[in-house]
């Protein structure tokens, strides 16, 4: 039986697909193009996620990011780099979701001023 992380990016491939050149041609756009702004410009905390084992971005880059960030909100603290041991580029979705999703739930229940759940 396939596992599902497997099951899940060949889902997505084939739907990319299936939505012909165009799909491909957007995503690309994506993440290959200006945004139209810099990222020192961003005024909001972030939590990037970043696999050591990942073949398509550079650790070098996810750290480059997190200091952009950090530059233009003044403070270290505010932008955290969780860095996956052995996490791939398409696996850490599946690496981390746990994780993730806690620490956004953390950070509305603050925002909330609630406990965290």
């Amino acid at each position: 039986d396939m596992p599902l992380a497997r099951r899940v990016l060949l889902a997505s491939v084939i739907e990319a697909q299936r939505q012909g050149p165009r799909g491909f041609r957007d995503e690309f756009a994506l993440c290959c193009g200006a945004f139209g702004f810099a990222y020192a410009d961003v005024r909001w905390p972030a939590r990037l996620y970043h696999g050591s084992a990942d073949s398509l971005v550079a650790g070098e880059s996810a750290r480059w990011l997190r200091s952009e960030l950090r530059r233009g909100l003044g403070d270290a603290a505010a932008v955290e780099l969780v860095e996956e041991r052995g996490g791939t580029h398409n696996g850490m979705v599946f690496a981390s979701l746990r994780r993730s999703l806690q620490a956004i739930a953390r950070d509305v229940a603050a925002a909330a001023g609630r406990p965290a759940p």
